[in-house]
């Protein structure tokens, strides 16, 4: 059983991040909108960047907080794939509720990023 966990992300992500996302991202993005999930996702001010066909691409703001017993590797990995679908996560920290102890930065975040990049090409 996971322990309960409170986390803090925040980022900019494209308009378009689950065009062409694998299923196992649209469930993440689709489990904020449960009743009983204690994670709550928030969206901020947009900034339209440069994208490589000459055009420019929305990019909005995002928080990730709250509390939620939830398996790590599996959040680690949605996190990771958001970056692979262009996301930009500047903040990405994490406190176990039920062990106490202090805010630390997500460990696996690099690590779940690179295996997913692997898994993409191989």
């Amino acid at each position: 059983m996971a322990n309960v966990k409170s986390v803090a992300i925040k980022g900019v992500m494209p308009f378009s991040i689950l065009d062409d996302a694998p299923e196992s991202l649209t469930r993440f993005f689709a489990s904020f909108s449960l009743p009983s999930w204690g994670l709550q996702i928030e969206y901020g001010s947009v900034d339209y960047r440069e994208n490589e066909h000459g055009g420019k691409t929305a990019f909005y703001e995002f928080h990730i907080t709250g509390q939620e017993a939830f398996n790590g590797e599996w959040f680690y990995r949605s996190l990771a794939e958001m970056r692979r679908q262009g996301a930009l996560i500047s903040t990405a920290i994490v406190k176990d509720v039920e062990i106490g102890g202090a805010w630390d930065a997500i460990p696996d975040i690099n690590r779940a990023y690179k295996q997913s990049c692997k898994e993409a090409v191989a």
